[in-house]
């Protein structure tokens, strides 16, 4: 089992839980976001791609991660 994150957007929207959880809850804020997780992730990660230059992935964790490099997010282990 992952171990809980919290994920802190750039306007202080925050996020708790594993990683899925984060993007899941990250995805249902967004007005209009697309039904399948995996197409948010798409279309943020194409968005993403298009602002840093650099791929990016489209799994939980790597995606998070490339969201923190990319300064859109912060990530923070959560105590307990």
């Amino acid at each position: 089992m992952q171990p809980n994150i919290e994920v802190v957007t750039n306007d202080g929207q925050k996020f708790e839980g594993t990683p899925k959880q984060v993007v899941r809850q990250m995805r249902n804020t967004q007005w209009g976001a697309p039904m399948q997780k995996g197409d948010w992730m798409d279309e943020v990660a194409d968005r993403v791609a298009s602002m840093t230059g650099r791929p990016c992935a489209r799994t939980p964790v790597p995606f998070l991660k490339d969201l923190e490099r990319a300064k859109l997010v912060t990530i923070q282990p959560t105590a307990g």
